[in-house]
């Protein structure tokens, strides 16, 4: 894996340089980002690290312009100052933050994460476009919404957090800031009102209009995508009651993203799309993996894995999309939360669940009341 830091203070680079030097990585430095971008120009790197606050060319500035000469890049902000603003802007344009200084044990198991999810995610197109997809898109009349609702009442926390958990890439979005370092500072968050709890009114609204600006819905009149985040609700509605207490949460937040590579998949083959749309429609979700993989070379459930793992969800999360739909691996690793979200998208289509597969998860005698539990969802919506 190579990897290029960059920061203003050669002393700091330097640092860096002497912490990594027996690692695997290649691993190399520019002062600022006018060097950067040259070397950028010059050379493919698999990952760059950029402090924030730097003359001439701030991280901001600099990692947006990476994007657009090496769009599969992994962009990662390492800073100790910054502003809230310039914070915002920069979870549009990196997929993570890591504060300085920062630990070299951490920053050696960020690294190491990055470059294991680098090797599972072999196809450098997916790569490529989906290190470049810090946005997804995102219905313009929910943004309508939730900006009636802060203007009328700013303090209305719980109207904007239904809306927004009504909306997949949105809520990936406010959840991806909430628990970034910068905000962080306490438990991981999954609920949505905790997020806006924590960043503000302000700060929310703000992401909203910034979401607006980058998102870039794909425009196709076989996919309605939001009767896709409908169906995810509801899946996330019939998901808590497979799983244990304890997976509740992140059990349920898997199932609110789970369909997101979709959206990306769209995004890196729009000239697929008419093929894909038929695909979705003809075709039982049980049989949805093998699919993708005939048209696209992967599928979208290892596509949407790929991005929040690049946006640093947890590990479970990343898991739970990435998995989903990999029948083999279900049936042969304990029941959790990717057997319960494929079992609920199926239940929730009214879509047969094949004996065997049932055998294999050793759920007979529970299927039956989650059936009668998804009907009941189905027929309160």
């Amino acid at each position: 894996m190579k990897i290029l830091f960059v920061d203003d203070e050669q002393m700091i680079l330097d640092g860096i340089e002497r912490n990594l030097f027996d690692s695997d990585w290649e691993v190399e430095v520019a002062c600022g980002g006018e060097e950067a971008l040259e070397m950028l120009a010059d050379e493919d790197f698999d990952v760059i690290v950029s402090d924030m606050l730097m003359p001439k060319i701030n991280g901001v500035e600099l990692l947006s312009e990476a994007s657009k000469i090496q769009p599969h890049l992994v962009k990662i902000v390492l800073s100790g100052h910054a502003d809230q603003d310039m914070s915002m802007q920069a979870g549009f344009v990196a997929h993570q933050w890591l504060d300085k200084p920062c630990d070299e044990k951490v920053l050696m198991e960020t690294l190491s994460h990055i470059e294991e999810g680098l090797a599972n995610q072999p196809n450098h197109s997916i790569k490529k476009a989906v290190s470049n997809a810090n946005v997804l898109p995102t219905p313009p009349v929910t943004f309508t919404k939730i900006k009636k609702i802060l203007s009328n009442d700013g303090e209305n926390l719980d109207g904007v957090a239904d809306l927004i958990s009504q909306d997949t890439p949105l809520t990936a979005k406010v959840l991806q800031l909430t628990n970034s370092s910068f905000f962080s500072r306490g438990k991981t968050i999954y609920d949505v009102r905790e997020a806006i709890v924590r960043l503000g009114v302000e700060l929310v609204n703000s992401i909203v209009l910034l979401t607006e600006t980058y998102a870039n819905l794909p425009n196709n009149k076989d996919i309605n995508f939001i009767e896709e985040q409908e169906k995810c609700l509801l899946i996330s509605s019939l998901v808590v009651h497979m799983v244990s207490p304890e997976q509740r949460e992140a059990a349920i937040l898997t199932a609110l993203l789970h369909q997101i590579g979709k959206l990306l998949l769209l995004q890196v083959f729009p000239e697929k799309a008419e093929q894909y749309s038929g695909i979705l429609k003809a075709n039982s979700y049980s049989e949805l993996k093998e699919l993708e993989e005939e048209v696209f070379d992967t599928n979208h459930g290892k596509v949407g894995a790929y991005l929040l793992f690049l946006w640093g969800f947890p590990d479970e999360i990343v898991e739970g999309v990435a998995k989903h739909q990999d029948k083999e691996h279900l049936i042969n690793s304990d029941f959790g939360i990717s057997a319960a979200v494929f079992l609920s998208h199926m239940l929730i289509e009214r879509k047969k669940i094949d004996d065997d597969f049932v055998e294999e998860l050793k759920i007979t005698e529970s299927l039956s009341k989650w059936e009668k539990i998804a009907n009941q969802i189905l027929s309160d919506a």
